[in-house]
């Protein structure tokens, strides 16, 4: 989120994908105690891509 806030990446964008970012967080969390692997690598993989997205609205 650092990185595209001094990069004058649009405010907006960064706030949702940091927002997107932190439920997945916690929805990763509550389906880890529930035990499925599967959707715990959906609710991963999809965070993962909130980062990406910050870094290259960084560019």
């Amino acid at each position: 989120m650092l990185v595209a806030t001094l990069a004058n990446a649009a405010p907006a964008y960064v706030d949702r994908l940091a927002i997107a970012f932190v439920l997945l967080r916690i929805a990763y969390t509550a389906i880890y105690i529930r035990g499925s692997a599967k959707l715990r690598s959906v609710a991963w993989a999809l965070g993962f891509v909130c980062i990406v997205a910050l870094f290259v609205s960084a560019a």
